[in-house]
């Protein structure tokens, strides 16, 4: 009878020990998935462009928000914590340089690249502008590349020039 007993609470034991193991693993790997490095606003008017630069700034684990104007762009603003604002230069309704300028007032420690696939347009900009500009095609590696320079822990408003 005791022997009954006691293989019963061993059973008990490594069936909770069991239970315990796997939390920890469940809880571990829903950290992994649901840790996000930085949130990024992503705004481009070519939509297809726009899809395969959200799945690159995803891999390391951004969280990518989309907007195709300058005007959605600042409704996100509005709403949403944002760390980067990577923008096309040129946009219908306001230009990339112009969103980040109001950007910029109403988030001063915004971070900011600008794609481009025109120097034409970047060389007649009026006013200040923050962060590098970055020419289309985009290489996946030169993107990371600069989303981890303008968040690193160094870019603390020290990447704005003005034109």
């Amino acid at each position: 009878m005791i022997e009954v007993a006691v293989a019963a609470q061993r059973r008990l034991a490594y069936a909770h020990a069991r239970f315990v193991i796997w939390r920890t693993i469940e809880c571990q790997i829903r950290t992994q998935w649901t840790t996000r490095l930085h949130t990024i606003l992503l705004v481009d008017d070519e939509s297809e462009l726009r899809d395969v630069l959200v799945t690159i700034l995803a891999e390391p684990g951004h969280t990518v928000l989309m907007a195709s104007d300058g005007y959605e762009a600042l409704r996100i603003l509005v709403e949403r914590r944002v760390d980067l604002l990577i923008t096309d230069v040129k946009m219908p309704g306001i230009s990339g340089f112009e969103l980040a300028r109001q950007a910029k007032l109403m988030r001063p420690d915004l971070h900011i690249l600008y794609i481009s696939g025109s120097r034409a347009a970047v060389r007649h900009t009026q006013g200040p502008t923050y962060g590098r500009v970055l020419d289309k095609p985009l290489r996946a590696s030169e993107l990371l590349v600069e989303v981890s320079r303008a968040l690193g822990p160094a870019s603390n408003g020290s990447n704005s020039r003005h034109s």
